[in-house]
């Protein structure tokens, strides 16, 4: 399929600044919401590799925290 490279083709209109700066807000917002719970599971994740031996497989359990 040719096509004409002299048409401009717009997949999608521009995004305008107010709306560039309520999805900043919004990601921040979202990513401070979520420390602590990354937070908790690096706790989970520093436990099951210092404490092995509590564990049938501290694996499972390592890979639980970080998913």
């Amino acid at each position: 399929m040719l096509t004409n490279p002299e048409q401009n083709v717009l997949f999608s209109e521009p995004v305008g600044i107010i709306l560039l700066f309520s999805r900043f807000i919004c990601a921040t917002i979202l990513h401070l919401s979520l420390i602590d719970d990354v937070y908790n599971s690096l706790d989970n994740m520093k436990f099951a590799l210092n404490h092995p031996y509590l564990f049938q497989d501290y694996s499972i359990a390592f890979a639980s925290s970080f998913l």
